[in-house]
């Protein structure tokens, strides 16, 4: 089976039907996201609708969760101030639904456990794993899972126990092979809707767990049209601005 896995669209219109567009020119059964589907962009409605439209398979991220209850403490004031539009925008039904959202996912592909989360397995919504934790995380992790997804930081890497000592992560691509036998793997397929590894273009993953293998794509898109999308939702210029840098 051939997954693509998304995470933090972040209401990003654009970005996300480029993506789409780019992952149905390939041979790919599922579509999986790792959450954060509103927040920062113009388009949060559309963008929830145009995942829905592909999949069911997605766990809840923090700003997800900020827009559907209004909490929001740890966010700065850009982040709130768009998490609070972004559920004035949204109808109740669609808050609801992103409130249902599970925090995690545990998938089976053949005899191969995948586990889903925004954040960390151990703190779904809120905690970090970046490229530097990404072994620290196998270990703490790895007995749960043979492929762990995780997304939130915007960064995409790969790390499996044969590479080393410090994670693998470039802005240009990976390909590396998935052995899940005795050995845990731990990808973030970075964001789709606001990269941060100063590479403006959406960024995404597939695994073909036949196949063993990981590939990272990425995506470029009318970063423009997005930009003008956040200005007349009237967020921060700040979040427009981010976008052409990819940071």
């Amino acid at each position: 089976m051939r997954v693509a896995v998304v995470s933090d669209l972040h209401a990003n219109r654009e970005a996300v039907e480029a993506t789409f567009k780019d992952i149905g020119d390939r041979r790919v059964d599922e579509v999986w996201c790792l959450g954060d589907i509103v927040g920062y962009g113009g388009a949060p409605q559309q963008v929830l609708e145009a995942l829905e439209a592909r999949t069911r398979t997605i766990v809840k991220g923090n700003h997800d969760h900020a827009v559907a209850t209004g909490e929001m403490e740890d966010f700065n004031p850009i982040a709130a101030q768009a998490a609070r539009m972004h559920a004035q925008m949204l109808s109740p039904a669609e808050r609801s639904r992103l409130y249902a959202l599970p925090s995690t996912l545990m998938r089976h592909v053949g005899r191969v456990r995948v586990l889903l989360a925004h954040g960390s397995p151990d703190d779904p919504i809120h905690e970090y794993v970046r490229p530097d934790d990404a072994f620290a995380g196998l270990r703490r992790w790895g007995e749960r899972a043979d492929v762990i997804l995780l997304g939130h930081t915007h960064l995409p890497f790969v790390a499996l126990p044969r590479l080393g000592t410090s994670s693998a992560w470039t802005s240009a691509g990976f390909s590396s092979p998935i052995h899940h036998e005795g050995a845990a793997l731990l990808l973030n397929p970075g964001s789709v809707g606001q990269p941060r590894d100063s590479d403006a273009r959406a960024a995404y993953a597939i695994i073909d767990f036949a196949q063993r293998h990981a590939e990272l794509v990425r995506v470029a898109y009318d970063v423009e049209s997005a930009a003008q999308a956040i200005r007349r939702a009237g967020l921060d210029h700040a979040l427009a601005l981010r976008l052409f840098r990819g940071r």
